[in-house]
């Protein structure tokens, strides 16, 4: 891995057991972005559910918004409206 990656690890857990995922991807140009990152302190889970529980940002625009309360479609064309945004969520089974 060089400076033009970065590396994501998904993991799932459940009853059977777990399994995990490894992802590269490219970054070239991202270092000249302004960036932002979000997420929640403490927030309810219950099963069955999915929560946003964290938010990251990367955009050349000169204004920038990290939203965390994501439950809607209309929320999350908002928190997505960037050039690179991960959305990290956690639902229980």
């Amino acid at each position: 891995m060089d400076d033009n990656q970065e590396q994501w690890i998904t993991s799932i857990m459940d009853d059977g057991g777990q399994s995990s995922g490894l992802f590269k991807k490219d970054i070239s140009g991202r270092e000249k972005m302004s960036s932002g990152t979000g997420g929640l302190n403490e927030a309810p889970l219950f099963i069955g559910e999915k929560k946003v529980v964290a938010t990251i940002v990367y955009t050349n625009k000169q204004g920038l918004s990290i939203y965390n309360d994501i439950e809607t479609k209309e929320q999350l064309e908002k928190a997505t409206d960037y050039e690179h945004v991960y959305i990290i969520s956690v639902e229980l089974n």
